[in-house]
């Protein structure tokens, strides 16, 4: 794991704070099955800080901007319907 995926698991570890240990491990886990989406989201993020968005309003920007995929990814996982 290079340094910017452990930053970005950490990140959304974070965000994700509020669910059970079961549904944050599924849904790390769903990032991990598919590494070309996580590749392509950590670069979109580090984009976003570099152009001085704050990592936390990155995080969330990118995620906003590829929630038809990240939807996709979590109901081949099984997290929702």
């Amino acid at each position: 794991m290079t340094l910017k995926d452990f930053l970005f698991k950490k990140t959304i570890e974070r965000k994700i704070s509020g669910m059970t240990d079961e549904q944050k491990k599924a849904v790390l886990g769903l990032f991990e099955k598919n590494p070309e989406f996580l590749d392509t989201i950590v670069k979109n993020v580090q984009k976003e800080v570099e152009s001085g968005r704050k990592t936390d309003e990155a995080v969330k920007y990118v995620m906003e901007k590829n929630q038809k995929q990240l939807m996709e990814i979590f109901k081949e996982g099984g997290l929702i319907k």
